[in-house]
């Protein structure tokens, strides 16, 4: 049975919290350590705009918990979540958001209420990786020296530590006035070595991390993020008829650099596509085909981006 929860002007975020999995209730369930949902959080408006908005509502009771200014923006794609990030905190308690005027904030899921982390109106995208790390985008006004002075958009990459009280720092990642906003995070970095990975379709993908003085990159952990992908293998990608698709294991001690560990050839009249297998340990993510241009998209199909 659908029940519907509220109406919005286009709502662009929908977050899940999970909760006791049926395992833990005593219940039969096809996938007993699954987690139950709790809450749902929906984003509507613009940033900017007054309509600019979150709800939080209970599923178990259909009850409004939660309702302020702000939105969750997990990635500059509505209804999107950039690899590797969650609004949620991974204890649940906590939700990134960006408020009405663009600066980042923390939301306290159990008293409803918020902390403003860093002011400022240019804030894009802001997330939780797996082991708690805050990691968020800025677009802010600068001046850029080279050929001649000017004012340029930079697209700021940052990650924070919500858990290093001590310090509390702020790291800069990366900033380019070329727009190579945030792709896909880790599960997990080297203390004091947070990374990530960012770029654009024209630029091409590349790997940021902070390194202080005197510290190594090894990391006997092993991959914490994997890179699906597909290129031209013709380097006239204009008039080339074979592709390949690729699959990389990240990790800090790489950090961009891996080499391939699968690879599978295929040509312009073949559509590739890709899913994970549902497991009783998470929810299934649907199948991503190659689109017209024969590549792997990392957008909802168009028809899907006008709702």
């Amino acid at each position: 049975e659908t029940l519907l929860l509220a109406r919005g002007p286009s709502f662009s975020r929908v977050v899940l919290t999970s909760g006791q999995t049926p395992a833990e209730l005593g219940d039969h369930d096809a996938f007993p350590n699954l987690p139950n949902d709790m809450l749902v959080i929906a984003s509507s408006g613009s940033v900017g705009s007054p309509t600019l908005r979150t709800v939080v509502y209970d599923i178990r009771d259909l009850s409004l918990v939660g309702n302020f200014e702000g939105a969750v923006a997990t990635s500059l794609v509505p209804l999107h979540d950039v690899p590797g990030l969650s609004a949620l905190a991974p204890d649940n308690t906590h939700l990134a958001y960006v408020t009405q005027h663009g600066a980042l904030a923390l939301r306290n899921l159990a008293s409803q209420t918020s902390c403003e982390l860093r002011s400022g109106t240019g804030h894009v995208l802001a997330g939780f990786a797996n082991d708690g790390t805050l990691y968020f985008q800025s677009r802010e006004d600068d001046v850029l020296d080279d050929p001649d002075p000017r004012i340029r958009e930079f697209d700021r990459v940052f990650a924070y530590d919500p858990g290093a009280s001590a310090t509390q720092a702020i790291t800069l990642l990366s900033e380019s006035p070329y727009r190579l906003p945030l792709r896909a995070v880790p599960d997990h970095h080297l203390e004091g070595q947070p990374w990530a990975i960012f770029g654009s379709e024209t630029s091409g993908v590349r790997a940021a991390r902070f390194l202080s003085p005197g510290q190594s990159l090894a990391d006997p952990a092993g991959p914490s993020l994997w890179m699906l992908g597909s290129a031209s293998t013709s380097a006239d990608s204009e008039v080339s008829s074979e592709y390949e698709l690729t699959l990389r294991g990240l990790s800090d001690s790489e950090a961009g650099d891996a080499e391939p560990l699968y690879q599978l050839p295929y040509t312009a009249q073949n559509r590739v596509c890709v899913s994970i297998a549902q497991t009783n340990q998470s929810a299934p993510w649907a199948a991503k085909c190659s689109d017209d241009s024969h590549f792997l998209s990392d957008r909802p199909p168009a028809r899907e981006l006008k709702y």
